[in-house]
């Protein structure tokens, strides 16, 4: 696979595709949305194992950037705790939104053909941004995420049959997949984050395929493979189609 760097105009991202990859030519966008303290590199580095063939993934560093022991330079969603992270969380979801409308168009980008996937932060902000658009994102994946404030997520998220945009819907269930998965050993994201999640979504009409498993805060090689599968059916490869 082949790796490209691009200063957005709100976020600077990586871009990973197949070596066969036609340029021009319109494959499903999976982005990638990093945790704490971490880059656009960490999650990007995961796209081999996800799929190497018929998907574009980009992954962006979040806004926020950070000095970490040892020099270490890393990123986040929002500062740790307190009035300030839910005040920044919304600054960094409107730079998010700059830059999914940027890749959008610069890939060719057919509203449905697209899943958001996000690691702690970086799930809590797919939340954030993937659920009230429903038509955008075909599949949306938490994984050890931190839950946003769910009163304020759920008076954005389209009533069934509804789009972001208001039109109606002909669907009289929700079309939009979700997967969660949290570790029941995770000591810096509770597995409550994600019941809490899990009962959220069930009752807002979504069906989320759900998974806990006996590890911390890390993505399982075993985890990997279940998600491959699972974006395989949701977001099939190499299919530009309306879903």
């Amino acid at each position: 696979m082949k790796t490209e760097s691009y200063r957005g105009q709100s976020l600077d991202y990586l871009v990973v595709s197949s070596d066969s990859h036609v340029p021009g030519t319109a494959t499903p966008l999976i982005i990638l949305l990093h945790g704490f303290g971490s880059h656009r590199g960490d999650l990007a580095g995961l796209a081999p194992l996800l799929g190497e063939n018929g998907y574009t993934y980009v992954a962006p560093n979040a806004p926020l950037k950070l000095r970490l022991p040892g020099g270490r330079t890393g990123f986040g969603w929002t500062p740790p705790g307190g009035s300030a992270a839910e005040e920044f969380a919304w600054k960094a979801e409107e730079m998010l939104g700059v830059f999914v409308d940027e890749v959008f168009s610069k890939f060719e980008v057919l509203d449905g053909n697209a899943a958001m996937i996000g690691f702690s932060q970086g799930g809590g902000m797919t939340y954030r941004y993937g659920l009230p658009r429903p038509e955008m994102f075909r599949g949306l994946v938490a994984l050890s995420s931190v839950l946003p404030d769910l009163e304020t997520l759920e008076a954005r998220i389209p009533p069934i049959g509804k789009s972001s945009s208001g039109g109606d819907g002909t669907n009289s269930k929700r079309s939009q997949s979700v997967f969660i998965s949290h570790g029941v050993r995770d000591e810096l994201v509770s597995v409550d984050s994600a019941r809490q999640a899990r009962t959220f979504l069930e009752r807002l009409g979504f069906i989320p395929d759900y998974r806990e498993d006996a590890f911390g805060h890390e993505i399982s090689s075993a985890l990997l493979e279940e998600l491959r599968v699972w974006l395989g059916r949701v977001l099939p490869p190499g299919n530009p189609g309306e879903s």
